[in-house]
């Protein structure tokens, strides 16, 4: 089966995505993370811009030491795996962590399809965020709110 995804289309199921080249620099970045990283730039190198705590591999490469460190791999060896990414919101100093997939796009681009790891409905309007930058399958609000309702539960 083929099928081909309009930017549109893709802008919507993966609003946080990031598209790059072979050699990890950023090609373009999904509308939701313009908006929380207005100053990623297009050309930029991912790993200037964010550092890798994790990567939960799909399978061993070679006999890498653990952990693996992203720099020594490309993104092709990343195909189907878990990639965690952290970075600093420019704008309230919060530390944000994106979690995604790396998936190969036509040509030799890859896309890495994330979504921030949010514990708290506070943490979201810092950010400039709101529920139309969320793709709308993303189950977030239902996770933050049972984690609120929880919260108050266990404080009463």
């Amino acid at each position: 089966m083929s099928s081909t995804l309009s930017r549109d289309s893709l802008e919507e199921l993966f609003p946080f995505f990031l598209l790059l080249d072979p050699n990890w620099r950023i090609v373009h970045k999904g509308r939701s993370l313009a908006k929380l990283f207005p100053e990623l730039l297009p050309g930029v190198h991912l790993l200037q811009e964010f550092t890798i705590p994790s990567i939960f591999l799909n399978t061993l490469v070679g006999t890498q030491d653990w952990p693996i460190e992203a720099s020594t791999l490309g993104p092709d060896s990343m195909l189907g795996s878990i990639v965690v990414l952290e970075r600093v919101h420019a704008a309230s100093g919060m530390k944000i962590r994106l979690r995604g997939q790396m998936e190969r796009t036509s040509g030799d681009q890859f896309m890495l399809a994330v979504a921030p790891v949010l514990t708290d409905l506070k943490e979201i309007r810092p950010l400039g965020l709101d529920f139309g930058d969320f793709a709308l399958l993303d189950p977030i609000f239902d996770f933050l709110v049972l984690m609120q309702s929880e919260r108050r539960a266990l404080s009463a």
